[in-house]
């Protein structure tokens, strides 16, 4: 084997490999783990908690198997036979490498989608927990994806024209490669912790104060917009959550309603429509007004259509019902009929 040869193995493996060895790096840096912290941070509720992080996974997955067919395309392309062997691997081992990254994510994606697919709420929440970067890691093997996809269509406009058309399309895309380090940072850093000073940058919207706003491309009008948008989904999120507690408070004076008044038979003798269930505790229910109370020491009335349990010094805790499974225990009481 010549130097020639040597050199093309080197390139072809060492280019075809590095994608691979570039997300083991940033996985032992802890990358992986920061990014699936950084969208799982600001979490205010576990509900469909399962269904937001299948819906990353699938639009993972989906974009990077769009960049598959491109990088497949472009692996499949010949360069000029004047390009030079160590160009031609150059453009290989980037194609390669890209293809190779493409096919790590939509397969990760999809072993992820179908071992969430039973689970819960809360053991989808205990399943990122076991795997940390299970959201941090599709997106960085689609980052390096995208990167080693330009390089290689570099590659081939080096190989195709010339090295002046090459460096214009390298250094448009360093520059978009910058662009998109910053956002990416700058939108990690959203939080909703008060204390933050990046809550500054939306808390005059909750406030109504259009002189809080620090981005001098927001006119009067978009300051105003937004002011309304957020109020109108603060209230509308607010009226849910109090329909859901009027919702509740039917059904139970629904159900109260339908079950019907509690027959008791007492045990000991009537006096003036009076049953005295307990003559030590003192506890006595009212038949003509359906209320329970504990006698001389006791001020809690508890209403028996509500289903409510009434606790006595002596008594142990007795519970009134409407069904047929109701439990007294202790001292001797009255008994639903």
């Amino acid at each position: 084997m010549d130097d020639d040869d040597k050199v093309a193995w080197a390139i072809s493996i060492g280019l075809a490999s590095l994608p691979i060895l570039g997300d083991q790096i940033l996985n032992a840096c802890g990358v992986q783990v920061k990014l699936t912290m950084d969208v799982l941070q600001e979490l205010q509720s576990t509900k469909d908690i399962r269904s937001a992080v299948r819906d990353i996974w699938t639009q993972l997955g989906l974009v990077s198997a769009l960049v598959l067919t491109l990088v497949f395309q472009m692996l499949q392309t010949n360069l000029p036979d004047d390009a030079g062997m160590n160009l031609q691997h150059v453009y290989v081992g980037l194609c390669g490498g890209a293809v190779i990254t493409c096919l790590l994510t939509t397969t990760e994606c999809i072993i992820l989608l179908v071992y969430t697919e039973h689970l819960s709420d809360a053991n989808a929440l205990r399943f990122i927990i076991c795997f940390p970067g299970s959201i941090g890691g599709p997106v960085v093997k689609n980052f390096m994806s995208y990167l080693f996809a330009v390089l290689g269509l570099i590659s081939w406009v080096l190989a195709q024209y010339t090295l002046a058309a090459a460096a214009g399309l390298g250094l448009g895309a360093l520059i978009a490669l910058v662009f998109v380090l910053v956002s990416w940072v700058t939108r990690s850093c959203f939080t909703l912790r008060p204390e933050s000073p990046w809550a500054a940058k939306y808390r005059w919207a909750e406030k109504g104060d259009e002189a809080g706003c620090m981005d001098p491309r927001c006119t009067k009008a978009a300051k105003q917009a937004m002011i309304r948008l957020l109020h109108m989904t603060m209230d509308e999120c607010e009226d849910k959550g109090q329909g859901k507690q009027r919702t509740t408070r039917q059904e139970q004076l629904s159900l109260e309603k339908s079950a019907g008044p509690l027959q008791v038979k007492p045990l000991s003798p009537m006096v003036d429509g009076v049953g005295l269930i307990s003559s030590d505790s003192g506890l006595m229910l009212d038949q003509a007004e359906g209320h329970v109370f504990k006698g001389d020491k006791a001020a809690d009335i508890e209403d028996q259509a509500a289903g409510n349990v009434v606790t006595g010094d002596k008594v142990a805790d007795v519970e009134l019902d409407n069904d047929d499974e109701n439990e007294f225990d202790g001292l001797p009481c009255a008994i639903p009929s």
